[in-house]
């Protein structure tokens, strides 16, 4: 985990936008409100045991420590580079006072998360935040075709240890795809499934182009196109505006805003 600046929104608490990356396959949710082990489950735990203890709830101030994923993904999504909104009590403030500080909280908790989760990787970082406006969202998707129909059949039957290996990584396809007519598609799972049904000549450029203008999801439900599977996803990077950290015209309330009533815009640093 890894962290920058912050900014103090009210004098009540402080928030930081936090950068996250984490291997999808580990968990079975992203977001809250699942099963309770999915990925903003486990940084909310890690990081209220690190400021409250292992008792947190009797701590009056802990229910100011929110975390709210900017960029949601769907279920075996990995992500290379996240973001995650962090509120805390302005008491526990002092997160980056220092550089080694900083040091010393970034390693407590990436140390403890690779403990109970390999693979969550070490990346937050936290910078100026309130409010997230989102500029675009950078995605990659890993395909592993086969190069052979003997290589294609023979894993069928008793997967290698690069089957193992790709497993929950890439989306593992036959012999047949050609990159230079999917290079003519576009973007991300739904599309995804087009780009690889034009690479195999399943699907025209026009009908691909009319889906770009008209992308409901019961258009590619008619057409018979399934949805890429999940795991060959990667959030590459969430990519901000930083005068919208700085100096954000026009300012907009995020809901949490409401709880608490000397919140001033004009306190922003």
């Amino acid at each position: 985990m890894t962290f920058e600046t912050n900014v103090l929104l009210r004098t009540a608490v402080r928030r930081y936008l936090l950068w996250i990356s984490y291997d999808g396959s580990r968990f079975p949710e992203m977001a809250y409100g699942g099963t309770g082990f999915g990925v903003m489950d486990m940084l909310h735990q890690v990081i209220s045991d690190s400021l409250f203890g292992v008792r947190p709830e009797i701590q009056p101030e802990h229910s100011s420590l929110r975390f709210s994923p900017s960029s949601r993904t769907d279920a075996n999504v990995h992500a290379l580079r996240n973001a995650v909104i962090c509120q805390v009590p302005i008491n526990k403030s002092d997160l980056n006072a220092s550089n080694s500080k900083k040091k010393m909280y970034l390693d407590q908790w990436n140390k403890h998360v690779e403990t109970i989760a390999p693979g969550f990787h070490n990346s937050i970082i936290i910078m100026k935040s309130d409010p997230f406006l989102k500029f675009y969202r950078y995605y990659t998707y890993r395909l592993a075709v086969a190069r052979s129909w003997e290589i294609w059949n023979s894993i069928q039957e008793k997967p290698s240890t690069v089957c193992f290996s790709e497993r929950n990584y890439a989306w593992c396809l036959p012999p047949g795809f050609q990159p230079e007519r999917a290079a003519r598609a576009c973007n991300i799972r739904r599309m995804m499934s087009c780009i690889v049904f034009h690479g195999y000549d399943r699907i025209s450029i026009e009908i691909i182009q009319w889906l770009l203008k008209n992308p409901i999801s019961t258009n590619f439900h008619d057409l018979r196109i399934p949805i890429a599977p999940p795991q060959g996803l990667f959030l590459t990077d969430v990519v901000y505006a930083p005068e919208m950290f700085q100096n954000p015209i026009p300012y907009h309330k995020h809901s949490w805003d409401y709880d608490i009533t000397t919140f001033d815009p004009t306190e922003i640093e």
